[in-house]
């Protein structure tokens, strides 16, 4: 399904986000769940920290296996 630009921008609808549809008194309502990606969603945990990224967890794996890390 394409919706024209103009709505997408309105709803602020973007790649990965969900729509809902729901028939209600004769009417079809569409409701925008708002995809987030995995990495905000890793960091919404207590205890835990943000990802760093994968250049980073790369990193993290040469320093170890060079017997640099710390």
């Amino acid at each position: 399904m394409t919706l024209p630009r103009r709505i997408r921008e309105r709803l602020s609808i973007e790649t990965g986000d969900k729509l809902l549809f729901d028939i209600e008194g004769g009417e079809l309502r569409v409701r925008v769940v708002h995809g987030r990606k995995i990495d905000s969603l890793f960091a919404s945990l207590p205890g835990v920290e943000a990802h760093a990224g994968e250049e980073a967890e790369r990193q993290a794996v040469r320093e170890g296996f060079s017997g640099t890390g710390q």
